[in-house]
């Protein structure tokens, strides 16, 4: 609306100068009909004043054109001497009058007016209400100074809009509805541990390495004479192992050693870990493996690897190419959250990664793996992720000559970035049981002891064989004494015996002879014949004496050879029963002692076959994540991800047609607010006018414009017709 003057109405001489409140008389106006309007959503901004005033001429044939006016009051409705069918088919008008011939140097202006309504009088006279269009009055005159600028197409005609790969002017956050899911647009990826056809079958690329406390380079010796060398240990991995750490080259390999070794399992139950990793000539071409299934003995300095997955990926037509191309040219696509990228090794640690968080123009990852456990693993790291693009430090900060000498490390470390703070990984690998023999190791085990058990059975019955036989020579020997006393004892009787016999006939005798010699003295004192009658009955005395002697005798051998028998009887029924004795307790006794032994040596045997039933030991376990590997999924993957094109579409048309959020201060804003060839948007929260000759409720009225949004067009016949796509950048336009 024209500004009021509310100071008595009605005796105001308007003949000095014209401005946009008063018409003097001369003034012309030409009412024509143009597609902006006074909401102010589209501005046009022409060339200069006189392209505008040369617009209005050339629409002027289907307008109206009028010469005579009489003066008018501010803000009042003006009429015209047309019928109102024809004035309502115009919504705009321009007032032009001559230099006035006054003192104070008139200046010739035209006016330009939104005609809000009409209003009718008379047949041919028609009273408009009128809006003086402030932009195409006094924008021209207008300097821009800073303005905060919210949104806009300045920032998609920004040359420098994709510094830092658009992470300096693009990530401004919307907050557009993105849509359900991203959508897979490209993949990049790397087997960690692969597979090769063999024989029509598929083998694991992959090697086995295997921690142990056992020596497994050493002779094992046999069940029956083992042999056990702890592990000596050895450096790996920048670092020192007790434990001594083994690889084979392929799985093959390794079960060939594990048959060599089934028979010694006190040299496989030394194994604490066992692992399927990824080779080592992944990281090491030049490492060589022991042939045959023979252990290598891992002194390892782990290389990390530097892997470009994807070159120049951001111009890459594979990612291009899945943007609509009526939307390829807005980089805002290009970065987070309408495109991400998904870093995974398929076990559920994901990593997302920003693209404009990534400082390097090709997906650079950094590959660094440990194999000693406990910390076994294969770490990814996108290289310079949120670096500030300095050099990166070598690895470890080591020296140069040091370096120089790996030069794997001259670039693997820190980078200035998220570094290890953002890695995905493997980190449960499948392990691999070792069975072991359990009867062959318990012998093994046990070796020393049996043989003591058996030698102490082999001596228990010996030492009881050896007892047995000392009682039964003990009980001889009795039995022999008691023989010896015994024909010792008859032996004494016999000659006791005779000599009493002897005795017994020499005292016959000589009392035989005393009672001759006895009977003659006697029959002496008769006579002669006295004498030989006193001998005769001597000599039959004597006579009945040796009778009584023989018989004496006789009784006495008689009595001997009773003696003798008995003694004898007597003998031989002790000894029978002693050598009974002795020969049942011989015969016990042997009995016991081969019947300890054999339960001794049933005893070992019963360990030993005890022993076919123990359970197989098992060193290492069972464990890792297997599904992948069975699946062929063991591997790296990056995936690019874009939102969908029905969203693509609605937040592409929304960037088309008013540009992005910018949200920054902007110094030096084009003069003819134009950063596009067709349109430009423009949304400001603070705007500054350096040169602005109008009167503040127009300068106000200007900046309002800009602030609450606003497009300017260059050609307003584009105006609600042009296709927003079909407005391209100017060159040479940035902040």
């Amino acid at each position: 609306m024209v500004n009021q003057i509310t100071d008595p109405p009605n005796n105001y001489n308007f003949g000095l100068d014209f401005n946009y409140a008063v018409w003097t008389p001369g003034t012309s106006v030409s009412l024509v009909n143009v597609p902006w309007n006074n909401d102010y959503r589209d501005i046009v901004r022409f060339a200069n004043k006189a392209a505008l005033d040369s617009y209005i001429d050339d629409l002027e044939p289907s307008g109206v054109r009028i010469e005579q006016l009489s003066y008018i009051k501010p803000n009042q409705p003006v009429r015209i001497n047309k019928p109102i069918n024809t004035v309502v088919n115009y919504n705009y008008l321009r007032a032009s009058n001559p230099l006035q011939p006054i003192p104070g140097n008139d200046v010739a202006k035209n006016y330009y007016y939104f005609i809000n309504d009409v209003r009718y009088l008379s047949p041919n006279t028609t009273e408009l209400v009128l809006q003086l269009d402030v932009w195409q009055t006094f924008g021209y005159d207008v300097t821009f100074g800073t303005a905060f600028v919210e949104r806009g197409h300045i920032g998609i005609a920004n040359t420098k809009q994709f510094d830092n790969y658009g992470r300096d002017y693009l990530t401004v956050p919307e907050g557009f509805d993105l849509g359900g899911e991203y959508r897979t647009i490209a993949k990049r990826s790397d087997d960690i541990m692969g597979f090769r056809q063999e024989g029509g079958f598929f083998q694991i690329e992959t090697d086995v390495v295997v921690v142990s406390t056992v020596d497994l380079l050493a002779d094992p010796g046999t069940v029956d004479n083992p042999n056990l060398v702890s592990a000596s240990g050895n450096f790996v991995e920048m670092g020192v192992s007790g434990a001594s750490v083994y690889v084979w080259d392929n799985l093959e390999g390794f079960l060939s050693f594990l048959s060599a070794m089934a028979e010694t399992p006190w040299v496989t139950q030394g194994i604490i870990s066992a692992a399927m990793m990824p080779k080592i000539t992944r990281y090491d071409p030049s490492f060589t493996y022991q042939p045959n299934g023979i252990p290598t003995e891992l002194t390892y300095i782990p290389k990390p690897k530097k892997r470009n997955f994807f070159s120049n990926w951001r111009n890459s037509t594979e990612i291009t190419n899945a943007i609509p191309a009526r939307y390829r040219h807005l980089k805002k696509l290009f970065t987070y959250p309408y495109m991400g990228i998904q870093m995974t090794c398929f076990t559920g640690n994901t990593i997302p990664i920003k693209p404009e968080s990534w400082n390097e123009p090709n997906a650079l990852v950094m590959e660094r793996v440990t194999y000693v456990p406990p910390g076994r693993r294969v770490d990814f790291t996108p290289r310079k992720y949120n670096s500030d693009g300095r050099k990166p430090e070598n690895f470890g900060g080591l020296s140069d000559a040091i370096v120089a000498s790996v030069p794997e490390w001259q670039e693997s470390g820190d980078d200035f970035g998220d570094y290890l703070d953002v890695s995905v990984g493997v980190t449960n690998f499948p392990t691999i049981p070792i069975v072991n023999n359990g009867q062959l190791g318990y012998l093994a085990a046990n070796n020393s002891t049996i043989n003591y058990q058996r030698q102490s059975a082999d001596w228990s019955q010996q030492k009881s064989l050896r007892a047995a036989q000392t009682g039964y020579d003990q009980a001889s020997s009795a039995m022999d004494t008691a023989d010896a006393i015994t024909a010792t004892g008859v032996m004494a009787d016999r000659n006791l015996t005779g000599n009493t016999n002897r005795t017994q006939v020499a005292q016959s005798i000589v009392s035989g002879a005393g009672s001759i010699v006895a009977g003659a003295a006697g029959g002496a004192m008769a006579g002669p014949v006295g004498a030989a009658a006193g001998a005769g009955m001597g000599a039959l005395n004597a006579g009945t004496n040796l009778i009584n002697a023989g018989i004496q005798t006789a009784a006495n051998d008689e009595a001997l050879a009773i003696r003798t028998l008995a003694a004898n009887q007597n003998l031989s029924a002790e000894q029978w029963n002693r050598g009974f004795v002795r020969d049942t307790n011989k015969n016990l006794a042997d009995w016991a002692a081969r019947g300890d032994y054999a339960n001794e040596i049933a005893g070992i045997n019963a360990r030993v076959q005890d022993a076919q039933m123990i359970q197989p030991s098992v060193s290492g376990q069972f464990g890792g994540e297997t599904i992948n590997l069975t699946n062929g999924s063991m591997e790296i993957a990056l995936r690019w991800k874009l939102i969908d094109n029905a969203t693509i579409k609605r937040i592409g048309d929304f960037w088309l047609r008013y540009g992005y959020a910018i949200n920054m201060f902007i110094d030096n804003l084009p003069t003819d607010m134009m950063v596009m060839q067709k349109f430009t948007y423009w949304k400001m929260t603070q705007s500054y006018l350096l040169s602005s000759p109008m009167p503040e409720a127009m300068k106000q009225t200007i900046r309002g414009i800009f602030e609450k949004g606003v497009t300017v067009w260059r050609n307003p016949a584009d105006i609600g017709t042009v296709d927003i796509a079909d407005n391209q950048a100017l060159g040479g336009i940035s902040y």
